[in-house]
């Protein structure tokens, strides 16, 4: 591996690291030699024999996207059930949330107008 004078890493090789992080472990010299006939037979790498014995457990590989839509419409619904407030319609009676400005004013005036405060304010 390239160095640079003060013998710290290249920038390009701290990239290639973070993108390509080493991956070892010890294995019974059966199984090292089997998968190394499988890599020449098959022309594949030791990252393809990986891959394979990973789907074959299930660890299938999942779009990234995919990932992070569904984490965030789980954290997006569980803090809208946990703290968006409702108020019920005046005609069809459905909920509506208070999520406009001018709602949220209208809301906030309303609760000063009833005398809203505290629980720990004196009255």
């Amino acid at each position: 591996m390239p160095k640079s004078k003060k013998g710290k890493r290249l920038p390009s090789q701290v990239k290639y690291d973070d993108k390509c992080p080493v991956l070892s472990g010890r294995v019974p010299l059966c199984l090292y030699d089997r998968a190394h006939a499988v890599m020449k037979e098959e022309g594949l790498s030791f990252a393809d024999i990986i891959e394979t014995g990973l789907e074959k457990f299930g660890a299938r590989k999942r779009d990234e996207k995919e990932i992070r839509d569904k984490a965030y419409k789980e954290g997006y619904e569980a803090a809208k059930k946990q703290y968006a407030v409702y108020y019920s319609c005046s005609v069809c009676k459905k909920p509506i949330a208070i999520s406009s400005d001018a709602s949220k004013k209208a809301a906030s005036q309303f609760m000063e107008q009833k005398g809203w405060r505290h629980t720990k304010c004196p009255q």
